[in-house]
């Protein structure tokens, strides 16, 4: 029943509420919306100062009945999504940990037709803090799913309300009438708007600006959604040397590994697999060993096939006389892995004498020639692999004689900007970054990035260059003094724990962000107390993570307090073993006597005629039309047209 807002503003009365208008958002008659049953309402608001909240006053209607309530006002901080995220506490009346005086006549009247009335709700303390953005809800859970109790429209009409009728929170444009013991202040600066967020792993989500800014990523413009955005995937490197843009989990689930942010496959620039890596050095048949039976075929590679310097090898093809000899076309293209004795990257004449001198000293079996190692070698992409110079020329790299990766000096950049040439071990062991492989200080394009204001996660502020900021780099030229960075403050989990987290981390870790400025010590979080689930079992939980009934500070599962269940027959007849205030929260009905459901039928309800004569017709179950003294119709009846004796 969400109408527009546009409409009467009626005066805040004096009799009930007694809070200051600066306290309220002001009745409005045009309409309400539903908060009963499987429906509720919430409505957003801004406090103008930092204080306790334990006092909210309400106004509404009800429709079809007058009771009986049980009023349930819930506090939330507003999710990354904009609507309500997690819940700060919950006051129910039927706990005991919300009293409640009214109902008491406003004087409105909602829509043309309802009975505005008013109430006043008390509750323990619930901190806030100045501007933040938060979320009440209330609804009476009292009311029958017969009939219902609508909460009142409030003024002005460019807020925001959510509604949950069992499948999440919507969004509509709107508030509702209440009032709290302090200020409010604009709650418009609550209203922002999601948008398409791409991930450096080339994921989308939806969020607002600065939290995609803050997770590294690309907003995509408010309104966006990710079903209409094409975000820019990583480059994902297998073994096989082969690359494909994907997801950093579809990378990690498919075998790859993500090449980060930016990465492409154009060129390709995954490491490609060791050519000469199934190959013996000076194993010229490929048999697996080297010995003489390796010689003619040598020989005959040497006559008719040496390698130059560049490509391409001739001949392509394995001669005749190499084949005769039984070689292989697959052994004759890795030439240069068997042939290149000397470790010069080509096969020749060079390669002669130290063949000679390796058969002369046969290797054991499945040894190669000593004389030819792995080398540094830089690939096409930057990279560096340590392969032997055959293998170095074969994927189009550059030799770095006599040394391995870890060894050769390039371009180590530090958090203040300078730069040094030294190996990657000594580099990394100073707290520096090495660049790319044959960079070196004098090389390196555009040198080592300055620094720049840094946020780190414990909200200090330094001067460190972007690649050594773990935090959140600030634009070019921003300063840290005074400090910009927010601030670490108190999060409360559901256990009672408290941590030091910055708001985002703490509403990503599913905690409870406390008000600003607020600290650990001493733990200013709401303690493990009995939570109540419908079905009757307790759990120790805070009673802001509590899904179901908390029973209060200090109450304790040992005995379990929970009250006890009985059949309750729900809208779609299903019947499920549940406490009453579970019942009434869905909007069930509560079997009598707490009779358990495989001893009723809840199947959906037909027509009773009961009352004076049985002729009044209502759509019941069948132990309500019992307890009518009534007589139960057959399966599928209706009242239309009634069937009840005239």
């Amino acid at each position: 029943m969400n109408g527009n807002d546009e409409g009467q503003c009626v005066a805040q009365p004096t009799d009930l509420c007694l809070e200051d208008a600066g306290n309220c958002q002001a009745r409005n008659i045009d309409n309400a919306a539903l908060s009963s049953g499987a429906t509720r309402t919430a409505d957003d608001f801004t406090p103008a100062s930092s204080g306790n909240v334990n006092k909210v006053c309400w106004w509404g209607a009800y429709v079809g009945c007058s009771g009986p309530d049980d009023f349930q006002v819930t506090y939330y901080n507003q999710g990354l999504d904009g609507l309500p995220g997690t819940q700060i506490a919950q006051f129910r009346q039927s706990a005991l940990t919300l009293t409640v005086t009214g109902p008491a006549a406003s004087g409105d009247t909602i829509a043309g037709a309802l009975v505005g009335l008013g109430w006043v709700g008390t509750h323990a303390n619930v901190a806030v803090a100045a501007g933040q953005c938060y979320w009440i809800e209330i609804v009476n859970l009292g009311v029958l799913g017969t009939c219902g109790w609508f909460w009142q429209d409030g003024e002005p009409t460019n807020g925001r309300l959510a509604q949950d009728g069992g499948t999440g929170y919507d969004l509509f444009t709107g508030n509702q009438a209440f009032c709290l013991n302090i200020a409010l202040g604009d709650a418009s600066t609550c209203v922002r708007e999601v948008g398409g967020c791409c991930l450096p792993n080339g994921l989308c989500i939806e969020v607002f600006e600065d939290d995609c800014t803050t997770a590294g990523g690309t907003y995509q413009g408010d309104g966006s959604e990710c079903a209409d955005v094409s975000c820019p995937l990583p480059a994902c490197c297998f073994l096989d040397g082969s690359c494909q843009l994907l997801t950093d989990p579809d990378c990690a689930a498919a075998g790859g590994a993500s090449q980060g942010a930016g990465s492409s496959c154009v060129p390709n620039d995954c490491i490609q697999p060791d050519p000469c890596i199934d190959v013996l050095n000076g194993d010229a048949n490929c048999d697996g060993s080297v010995n003489n039976f390796d010689i003619d075929y040598f020989v005959v590679g040497i006559v008719e096939g040496p390698t130059g310097a560049s490509p391409p090898d001739v001949p392509p093809t394995a001669p005749a006389g190499y084949l005769g000899l039984g070689g292989t076309e697959d052994c004759w293209a890795k030439r240069r892995c068997w042939g290149d004795v000397n470790c010069d990257g080509v096969f020749n004449n060079f390669d002669i004498d130290p063949f000679v001198d390796c058969v002369v000293n046969t290797p054991a079996p499945g040894e190669p020639c000593p004389l030819c190692v792995a080398q540094a070698c830089e690939l096409p992409g930057g990279s560096c692999q340590d392969v032997l110079p055959a293998s170095c020329f074969l994927l189009g790299g550059v030799i770095y004689p006599d040394v391995l990766c870890n060894n050769v000096k390039r371009a180590c950049c530090f958090p203040n900007g300078n730069c040094s040439n030294l190996t990657p071990t000594t580099c990394t062991a100073r707290g520096g970054r090495p660049q790319e492989l044959g960079q070196n200080c004098a090389s390196l394009p555009g040198g080592c990035p300055p620094p720049r204001a840094c946020c780190f996660p414990n909200g200090a502020c330094t001067y460190v260059a972007p690649e050594f900021c773990t935090g959140r780099p600030l634009p070019l030229g921003s300063n840290c003094d005074p400090n910009p960075c927010p601030q670490p403050r108190a999060c409360c989990f559901p256990d009672g724990t408290c941590q030091m987290l910055l708001q985002p981390e703490c509403l990503q870790a599913v905690g409870n962000p406390q008000a600003e400025g607020s600290t650990c010590t001493p733990n200013p979080c709401p303690q493990p107390e009995a939570c109540c689930a419908p079905d009757g079992s307790c759990s120790m939980i805070a009673a802001w993570n509590c899904a179901g009934l908390s029973l209060g500070a200090g109450s304790d599962c040992d005995p379990n307090p929970c009250p006890p269940v009985a059949g309750c027959c729900l809208d779609s007849g299903q019947c499920v073993n549940w406490s009453a205030w579970a019942c009434v929260r869905a909007g069930g009905v509560q079997l009598p006597g707490g009779a358990l459901c495989f001893a009723h039928d809840c199947l959906p309800a037909r027509a009773c005629c009961y009352g004076e004569g049985n002729a009044t017709c209502d759509m019941t179950q069948g132990f309500e039309c019992a307890a009518l003294g009534g007589v139960y119709m057959a399966h599928g009846s209706t009242c239309t047209p009634n069937p009840c004796p005239p």
